[in-house]
């Protein structure tokens, strides 16, 4: 149902900002990742300004940590 859709939208763009990433030359460092709840709300936040973040933030957080 609408669940399988919208799991299938995310990964279609999981993939899309994986390949940009890759396409700039990103490296993308993930410490503290042990620290995050399995469930509830958290807040990501980077330490610097720039739109890859939002690219890097969809590669490596998965579908549970997304609202």
């Amino acid at each position: 149902g609408e669940q399988l859709v919208t799991e299938k939208i995310y990964a279609y763009a999981r993939s899309m900002a994986k390949r940009i990433v890759a396409l700039t030359g990103g490296k993308i460092t993930v410490h503290g990742a042990e620290n995050l709840p399995e469930e509830g709300a958290a807040l990501y936040v980077a330490n610097h300004q720039s739109y890859i973040l939002l690219f890097s933030f969809l590669c490596y957080f998965s579908m549970s940590h997304a609202a």
